[in-house]
């Protein structure tokens, strides 16, 4: 749901296939979409919403926030039986975690607790 701001995305292209699939760069209108729908269910039912996302490569924790204010909190997780990224592909994705946090609509993000090896949420 949330990995890379678009920036990143973009420069992840150059030699990441896989960051054309981010939300940024192709549903940007979508994933604000949903978002708002999470916060405003949030909000209305005063419940706690937690995403549960993949992605073939690595693991962490991410919290989403609106206005600075916190909104839900993602957990990305990989296969099991993914092959693990390299040590160097694992520190270009990390630079590229940390290089934006903006995304439409003023949400931001923040990961935290991230693993590059298998772990099928165990993180």
């Amino acid at each position: 749901m949330v990995f890379l701001s678009k920036k990143p995305a973009k420069l992840g292209t150059r030699k990441i296939e896989d960051c054309w699939e981010q939300w940024p760069l192709n549903a940007p209108d979508d994933q604000t979409w949903i978002l708002d729908t999470l916060k405003n269910y949030r909000e209305r039912t005063n419940k706690d919403v937690f995403i549960v996302a993949g992605d073939p490569h690595i693991g962490c924790f991410t919290k989403i926030f609106k206005y600075r204010r916190f909104v839900v909190e993602q957990m990305i997780t990989s296969p099991i039986t993914q092959k693990p990224p390299t040590d160097f592909e694992a520190e270009v994705m990390k630079f590229l975690l940390g290089v934006g946090t903006k995304l439409k609509n003023n949400y931001t993000f923040r990961h935290y607790k991230g693993t590059n090896s298998n772990n099928f949420g165990l993180v």
